[in-house]
């Protein structure tokens, strides 16, 4: 398999250009930007910027086509489609048999009018011209005249058609007979549901395997991502500044929960690119989380200076309203960004959050079961889920889906402590205690929960040491200031003073009774600790008197 590192940049810039002409001509505009953004980004490398595309070379059919392939061509920019795909069906060319197919299904696309939450369930809308797009292509493949971009149609009538399996067969066709064509790759990720089942497919060996392999990565939100890019930009030395692979990183500091770092990585890409909104839904959830209420009240404002009318603007304004716990608000805002792209996961699943909130608990379990379908791998939503149901107190739903979560992002302590809350709540306390033991096992940063739960575990099953040995660990995070919620170390100073007492080990006793004093709610648990201090000490005290009187 060809790498980067094993190309000339001068190459690869030459092919990025003549793919992003093709792209444009053919209206797949997201490919195209990708391809142009990496050509701009592998100029600033190259000795020779100017090296341009080669002039492309059409066959007869498309110069016969010219005037009417231009003429529909402007129909579909201004997203008339299906008046362009009328036009195109008079094309005879390949380009033009690939645009009247992709005119019909954007025509299909945009007639997807229906309302964020339907009355009977989470519907997903349905394409109206998928079915006639897939018989034709389907004839078309049986006689081998699919080019590149007709089998990467095909893939996505497919998998709109729910057959993943076959899909994923037209799309690796695709990437090999245009190994430029970034939508196809990006789909194939989505279509893939670990990284090491890519290794099975046959793709060509060319230098956006690269990049496909970030992509991978990003979308199973694998966490050697990081290290990924570290050894690409190491053979690449060209890639350290290009937005793409920033970005990923970005991503991958966000999964691991290192808010500064990508906090950092995203204010550099927003400086070159500060119209950019493709990656500011992912720096608003970090803002959101940080409890940083001005950062993104500011991200807000400027993305609505950069466009408005973007979902991405709807979401970030969503998220502010959210924190500000103006629920009705970030509802209509997160209902705005699913009007302008009903396929915007995050939404469906924050969504749902914020139903949950208004306690709307129908309108909440169609939203993550509509993120769920839109994408099996979003955790999120399955936590959402769990969630849900244990607001419903339905304990069995609900350890089924904290599973699908937890299966999802194994090593999440957050995961693995609500299994262990749905394990407790159904009185299997020998299963829940493993869980609480893997959340402390899996996180130094994150273990409160988990610590306190396994210790009220311990303590009721009358462990007395390992309670006491769980308890100190919460204590000890308390006093080294890592802890990140007090509301539950009362608890655990109180266990200790009584701990040492049943030991007679006054002078701890009193050390943790005089811990006790400082909460409200285990005030008088230390005060009735240190009475019993005085009274121990006393008595010793007229014990040894009395020892050593004649």
């Amino acid at each position: 398999m060809a790498s980067l590192k094993d190309c000339q940049m001068a190459d690869v810039l030459v092919e990025l250009r003549t793919a992003s002409v093709s792209l444009s001509k053919r209206g797949l505009v997201n490919s195209a930007k990708w391809a142009s953004e990496q050509a701009c980004s592998f100029a600033e490398m190259v000795d020779s910027p100017l090296t341009g595309p080669p002039m492309e070379r059409h066959d007869v059919a498309f110069w016969k086509d010219w005037d009417k392939y231009h003429m529909a061509k402007s129909y579909f920019d201004l997203k008339e489609f299906k008046r362009a795909a009328h036009f195109f069906q008079q094309c005879q060319s390949e380009e033009g048999k690939f645009m009247r197919l992709y005119s019909l299904y954007m025509a299909g696309e945009k007639s997807k009018d229906v309302p964020v939450l339907s009355k009977t369930g989470a519907v997903r809308p349905v394409n109206p011209e998928v079915a006639f797009i897939r018989d034709e292509l389907s004839q078309m493949a049986k006689q081998s005249q699919l080019d590149g971009y007709c089998s990467y149609l095909y893939g996505t009538v497919l998998k709109e058609s729910s057959l993943p399996g076959m899909a994923v067969g037209h799309l690796v066709d695709a990437v090999n007979k245009e190994p430029l064509l970034w939508a196809a790759w990006q789909m194939l990720a989505s279509l893939m549901s670990s990284v090491s089942e890519a290794d099975k497919l046959s793709l060509p060996a060319h230098w956006m395997c690269d990049f496909f392999n970030i992509e991978l990565h990003v979308a199973n939100k694998s966490k050697a991502l990081l290290e990924l890019c570290a050894s690409l930009c190491q053979d690449v030395p060209e890639l350290a500044s290009n937005s793409y692979v920033n970005t990923a990183l970005a991503m991958a500091h966000y999964d691991a929960r290192d808010f500064a770092q990508c906090s950092t990585i995203f204010n550099e890409i927003r400086q070159k690119d500060p119209c950019q909104l493709d990656f500011v839904d992912t720096y608003s959830n970090m803002l959101y989380v940080n409890g940083m209420e001005g950062e993104l009240s500011r991200l807000a404002h400027h993305c609505v200076l950069v466009d408005k009318y973007r979902s991405e603007t709807c979401f970030v304004i969503a998220n502010y309203y959210s924190m500000r716990h103006d629920h009705a608000k970030a509802t209509a805002y997160f209902q705005r960004a699913l009007k302008l792209d009903r396929t915007y996961i995050s939404a469906w699943t924050l969504l749902g959050h914020e139903f949950l909130e208004q306690k709307n608990v129908p309108a909440a379990i169609e939203c993550y079961h509509t993120a769920t379908a839109l994408s099996p791998r979003d955790y999120r939503a399955w936590y959402g889920l769990g969630q849900t149901y244990e607001v419903l107190q339905l304990q069995n739903f609900s350890l089924y889906y904290y599973t699908k979560a937890h299966q999802l992002k194994p090593d999440d302590p957050r995961m693995l402590v609500a299994v262990g809350d749905c394990y407790n709540d159904l009185h299997r306390p020998e299963y829940a205690k493993k869980c609480f033991q893997r959340a402390v096992n899996c996180s130094k940063s994150e273990t409160t929960s988990a610590l306190y739960q396994l210790a009220k575990l311990h303590e009721h099953q009358e462990e007395i040491e390992q309670a006491a040995h769980c308890y100190m660990q919460l204590i000890s995070q308390h006093e080294g200031g890592t802890l990140s919620v007090d509301s539950d170390v009362h608890d655990a100073y109180t266990f200790m003073a009584g701990y040492h007492s049943k030991k007679k080990n006054y002078d701890r006793v009193a050390e943790y009774a005089q811990r006790c004093l400082m909460f409200d709610e285990t005030r008088e648990a230390g005060r009735l600790f240190l009475q019993d201090v005085a009274q121990a000490r006393e008595q010793d005290r007229s014990r040894r008197q009395s020892v050593g009187s004649p």
